[in-house]
């Protein structure tokens, strides 16, 4: 028996007739829906319909009920899912949310509400014990922050920008909605069209359409970049949105995935998160200031650490390839060591990760994404100070 078979389905519903489901609640409207936000301070709450989310519930006296359950929605604070039976207000539980790089996160959080939809079924807000960093299982521009308004401006996107796309449709849509920003964008047909602008080092980023995602997540074509000398970000546009595939894609070597359809705002965050001249673009854009940055002094000093450990990730990626795993953890020890003193505690825990991921000997894979994750709170790290507008 797999450990899924111990897992027991209280909805009893087949794939449409959950979405169909969601989809009436949804049309509802939030109303009902926000009397599951218990929190004193309201945090903003996103779709996460992913279907069959492991979850076990501590009963009274350590009696234990697993369960696979279907969220309606992500706040860096809960979630809110359908259940097919009451539970207790209280009840402690611990739910395994798949993150975007394949696996799965443990959080630990009780019962806030239980609100009864027909028949069987239950609309269940869940409180986590502590916050959680949402950019590990929502893409980028879905996010919620805790309050904070996305609010980018697409002239303050830098750079240069190659998108691999042979739909025109598509294309023109890309040119359309970075018609305002400043950073220059070219479109090519395919890879051999790009293959010598990519080895001149003319890019700074670089999209791939569907087209060129194959039947291997366009891992190809990852390695064909990488072969070319470039080492900066290099994103996935698809129109599928199944989590394996998303999960494929990053395990193929894509920096970031952006989900078609996308809307400007969501295309603005991806960008801001990865555009090297772009860091700190927009107070929401989802960047970790330091605890340093409120002393006008420190700027600097954070500049110069950001480059630093701009150097360590490349760094870390060349030893990735090569296997050194104990060079690779000597680089994350240092890292680990530095993070919190230069006012970064979240990039301290990555690093961590990624060392205890190696000293538990696991699969290369389970290292890869550790070092994913890593890369992922660099490139949200900003020198700049701590804004003090677009706050609830």
């Amino acid at each position: 028996m797999s450990r899924r078979d111990a897992y027991i389905d209280t909805l009893r519903m087949n794939q449409t007739q959950r979405e169909a489901l969601l989809s009436s609640l949804k049309d509802r409207g939030g109303e009902e829906a926000a009397q599951l936000d218990t929190n004193a301070r309201r945090h903003t709450r996103v779709e996460f319909n992913v279907i069959d989310v492991e979850i076990t519930f501590i009963h009274p006296g350590g009696v234990e009920t697993r369960c696979l359950i279907t969220p309606r929605n992500l706040s860096v604070a809960g979630l809110g899912f359908l259940h097919g039976g009451f539970i207790h207000l209280g009840t402690e539980c611990y739910v395994e949310l798949p993150t975007l790089f394949g696996d799965t996160r443990r959080i630990r959080g009780r019962v806030r509400a239980c609100r009864h939809i027909s028949g069987r079924i239950h609309d269940i807000g869940l409180q986590f014990d502590a916050e959680i960093d949402p950019y590990e299982f929502l893409e980028p521009g879905d996010a919620p922050t805790a309050g904070v308004s996305h609010n980018i401006d697409p002239s303050e996107l830098h750079g240069n920008i190659l998108a691999i796309e042979s739909s025109a449709i598509d294309a023109r849509l890309l040119q359309h909605h970075l018609r305002d920003a400043s950073a220059a964008i070219e479109v090519r047909k395919d890879y051999d069209a790009a293959e010598e602008e990519i080895a001149s080092g003319a890019f700074d980023l670089i999209f791939f359409g569907d087209n060129a995602l194959s039947e291997n997540g366009g891992a190809d074509y990852v390695q064909g970049v990488r072969a070319q000398g470039f080492d900066g970000p290099v994103i996935a546009m698809t129109a599928e949105s199944k989590g394996e595939w998303l999960a494929k894609l990053r395990k193929c070597g894509f920096t970031d995935v952006l989900v078609k359809p996308y809307n400007p705002g969501k295309l603005y965050t991806t960008l801001s998160q990865h555009l090297p001249d772009s860091r700190g673009a927009g107070s929401g854009s989802g960047k970790i200031h330091s605890e340093l940055a409120t002393d006008p002094d420190a700027a600097d000093l954070l500049e110069s650490y950001l480059k630093d450990v701009e150097t360590s990730i490349r760094e870390l990626h060349i030893l990735m390839g090569s296997g050194s795993l104990e060079k690779m953890r000597t680089v994350c020890l240092g890292l680990k060591g530095t993070g919190q003193g230069y006012g970064f505690p979240r990039f301290s825990d990555a690093a961590r990760e990624v060392v205890d991921t190696i000293d538990k000997k696991d699969d290369i894979a389970s290292i890869e994404i550790a070092l994913k994750r890593l890369e992922l709170v660099y490139q949200r790290l900003t020198s700049l100070p701590i804004p003090t507008a677009g706050y609830d």
